[in-house]
This record gives C-alpha cells, sequence and structure tokens, in this order.
C-alpha cells in the first residue's frame, strides 16, 4: 500500500511524531524514543542516551517528520497551494560527512521499507516508492530531495558550517555534538541564526 499525498496530510494533523513512525513509516519506537518525541521541540534540545538507545534511528524519523509534514510552517497557516510550494530544508550534521551520514542511510532505509527490524523482518513504509524524488551522494553536500519541495542536508561542522550559513532551516540536528570542540561557538554564531525564520528546534546529540 502507498500513501497518496492527500492522504499524509490527513494523518499529519494529529502533529504527533510516534503516530507518523508506526501508521506511516512502519517502525516501532520504545518509550524513551516517545517521550523525546513529545518534548524536543524546545530551540535547543539535548539527547545523550547510551549505546543501542536508537538514536539515529529516532532523529532519522524526526527528519522524514519534518520533511514531510512541515510542522514549522503552522503558524503561517498556509493553503495547501502554499505549503507545497514552499521551500522546506532541514540539516543533520556532524564533526565529519561520515557521523553525519549515519542519519541518511537511516532515512533511506526507513522510507525504502529496508529497515531490519529486531525480529528479522523489515518495515512497511507507506511513503515507499514515491516520496523521495532523488538523492545526491557526493562527498560533500549529500540531500535527500522530497516529492513537497523539502531537502534533508547533510553536512559536517567544517569552517564552523561554512557551507549553510546563508540558510533558512527548519529543524537542526546533530550527531556525536560531544566530539565537536567548538561546539558553543558554533551553536551561537552558526546554528542558531539559521533557526530564526521557523522558530525551528536544533537536537544537540551524543552518546553517554
Amino acid at each position: 500500500m502507498r500513501l497518496n499525498p492527500y492522504q499524509l496530510q490527513e494523518i499529519i494533523k494529529t502533529r504527533d511524531i510516534a503516530t507518523f513512525a508506526h501508521e506511516v513509516l512502519g517502525m516501532p519506537t520504545h518509550e524513551g524514543q516517545d517521550h523525546w518525541f513529545k518534548i524536543s521541540n524546545k530551540p535547543i534540545n539535548i539527547l545523550k542516551p547510551a549505546n543501542q538507545w536508537g538514536k539515529t534511528t529516532a532523529e532519522a524519523i524526526y527528519h522524514i517528520y519534518q520533511a514531510n509534514c512541515k510542522p514549522q510552517l503552522d503558524r503561517f497557516r498556509p493553503d495547501f497551494d502554499t505549503w507545497y510550494r514552499t521551500r522546506y530544508q532541514t540539516l543533520n550534521f556532524g564533526k565529519t560527512y561520515e557521523i553525519a551520514k549515519g542519519v541518511m542511510e537511516a532515512i533511506l532505509d526507513i522510507v525504502n521499507s529496508n529497515y531490519l527490524l529486531p525480529d528479522g523482518s523489515f518495515n512497511k513504509s507507506l511513503l515507499s516508492g514515491w516520496a523521495i524524488k532523488g538523492v545526491q551522494d557526493a562527498p560533500k553536500l549529500p540531500k535527500i530531495t522530497w516529492w513537497n519541495n523539502s531537502d534533508t542536508l547533510i553536512r559536517s561542522y567544517d569552517g564552523l558550517g561554512e557551507s549553510f550559513k546563508r540558510l533558512k532551516l527548519a529543524f537542526i540536528s546533530g550527531d556525536e555534538c560531544g566530539d565537536i570542540p567548538e561546539l558553543n561557538t558554533f551553536l551561537n554564531g552558526t546554528l542558531i541564526p539559521r533557526t530564526f525564520f521557523y522558530q525551528a528546534p536544533i537536537h544537540l546529540v551524543g552518546t553517554s
């Protein structure tokens, strides 16, 4: 079964990410992830769980939700045509591109129903086959292009984020942020200014 954009709009009206994960992506989530989805819409959010908690999976789900549902447009009350046409970019960064691309790989597996679950089966995504329109997997500046003019950008923090300093971003996540020595400068000088227009959340993720 595939979900067309109009059916998707009905599901996303709940604005519940766990429900989106279960019903649209066919992804099970645990209580910790569900709690994170509910509380992580503040300007700055910090996630530092133990290994194997599923932080990369959780952030991949969050990016898929952001790209397909465009929740940061809600305050503008757009009609569907405006909602559809508005360019909407989110970002996952890491100290290196290899670290940052972990979320990208999880996004592609989840959307294409290739995510291996603990019981040995694969998830069943209703977005498979239509929601992703293009994947740019170049050594630098990789991104995923979606059906509704959304882009998921994958970047390193080289030059304190010089590759995305001019962008307006609707959601930002960073992986293994504890490995970034100038995180405070990077956060205040680069990340926060990118979120002003959309009043977007920032997720700083690491491992305890």
